[in-house]
């Protein structure tokens, strides 16, 4: 998800960033970055199934901006929380980034990119 945010590269002082079709008008920038950032992780996953089951604990821990996102997404997919995952997992999370963000494209890190991290 982190890498998501990356490579959406979000100005979170500007409101108007990230357009989210499949969200609710009014819907904060740091919800929408969430959805753009759950919607990767279900499309582009090795194993979309645990990334489901994610959404599903976050969604019911209440009114935060994962939570709100985890919402967005699990309706949007017509998913559900309380029977077995479907098999199209990735394919409707990639055709849902597409009509939401109008993209849907693997998030390719540099191998190198890692070890260009300095952390305090």
């Amino acid at each position: 998800m982190t890498v998501r945010h990356v490579a959406d590269d979000l100005d979170l002082d500007d409101e108007d960033a990230l357009p989210c079709a499949i969200c609710p008008v009014g819907t904060p920038l740091t919800v929408r970055a969430e959805v753009s950032a759950y919607l990767a992780e279900l499309a582009w996953s090795e194993s979309p199934s645990v990334e489901l089951l994610d959404a599903c604990v976050t969604r019911s821990q209440g009114d935060s901006a994962h939570g709100r996102a985890a919402e967005i997404v699990m309706d949007a997919g017509d998913w559900s929380c309380t029977e077995a995952p479907p098999a199209d997992i990735s394919a409707t999370a990639r055709a849902l980034e597409q009509r939401a963000f109008g993209r849907s494209d693997a998030i390719v890190v540099d191998a190198g990119f890692g070890a260009a991290l300095h952390v305090d």
